[in-house]
Parts: structure tokens; C-alpha cells; sequence
């Protein structure tokens, strides 16, 4: 189990970052995006990093994912909320429950907590930093970020495909 503080030992860069957290537990929104939306998360690209949070204690590690930015730090427009609700690509166990093979995180992570037994996720959202030349800083790019955590943590994130 990881918490906030475990993951900036594992990766110091991210201390240097912009970080907020929310919870989306399927009893008390109707929706992910209603969590978003509540979480009033900057438009901006970074990482982020989803945990079970069915026992209002971290749990395991479901997912980090990456959001606007290319390699060369250009910024997109996929920001991390609007990235939160993009089209995902399930791990096949979950598909059977869905009404499409590329639903939106909106629809697929709900489906996917209660196949799992999981009634809260806990979501980091690290924001990288934009220099004066409109790019995110080479060392806080998304790209980075995800491939350095990914290498840094002991297991594969459950919901990941990688």
C-alpha cells in the first residue's frame, strides 16, 4: 500500500507538483464525473493515480494514468479532468458487464468497482508545471511521470493492461 507520501519518496518529483485528491464512492454520487466536478480539478496536464479506498484506508493500487501533454511537452486537450472521463480500454474480465468495448471511465470504472467489490476509489491528481515557452517542464511531463511510477511500484496496477 502506497499513500501520497509514499509515492513522492518513491518519486521526489512530485513533491514539486500541484497535488489534489478526491474520493468517488458509488453510494453518494450518482456519477464519477459528479466527483469530478466536485473535486473542482485545474484544467491542466500531470498524473494520476487511483487506489481502493473501500475501507476509508488505502488499499491496493487500481491504476496511474497520464493526461495532457505530448512527448515534447506540448499541451493538448486532454487535460486530467477531461481525461478522467475519456474513453478507456477495459481489461477483458470487465467487458462482459459493459455496453461497449471502449466505454468512457464514467461508465466502465463504476462497473468496474462493483465487479471488484469496491465501493470507494481514492484518485491523486498531480499537476505538472508550464513553463514561460507554454510546454510542461520537460522533468514534470505526464509521459514521465506514469513510466517512472509504473517502474518504481512492485506490482502492476490491477486495472492496468500494461
Amino acid at each position: 500500500m502506497m499513500a501520497k507520501e509514499n509515492l513522492v519518496k518513491l518519486l521526489p518529483v512530485l513533491k514539486e507538483l500541484e497535488v489534489i485528491e478526491f474520493i468517488y464512492n458509488r453510494e453518494n454520487h450518482p456519477s464519477l464525473a459528479s466527483a469530478i466536478v466536485n473535486a473542482n480539478l485545474p484544467y491542466k496536464p500531470g498524473v494520476y493515480v487511483v487506489y481502493d479506498y473501500s475501507e476509508n484506508k488505502l488499499g491496493e493500487l487500481l491504476y496511474v494514468g497520464k493526461a495532457g501533454s505530448n512527448k515534447e511537452g506540448n499541451i493538448n486537450t486532454h487535460q486530467i479532468p477531461k481525461r478522467l472521463l475519456a474513453v478507456c480500454y477495459p481489461p477483458v474480465k470487465y467487458l462482459k458487464k459493459m455496453k461497449s468495448k471502449h466505454p468512457s471511465r464514467n461508465d466502465a470504472w463504476p462497473i468496474m468497482m462493483e465487479v471488484d467489490k469496491i465501493s470507494s476509489i481514492k484518485v491523486f491528481c498531480f499537476f505538472s508545471k508550464i513553463g514561460s515557452d507554454f510546454k510542461v517542464l520537460k522533468e514534470h511531463n505526464p509521459l514521465t511521470l506514469e513510466k517512472h511510477i509504473i517502474e518504481k511500484i512492485k506490482d502492476k496496477p490491477y486495472w492496468s493492461k500494461k
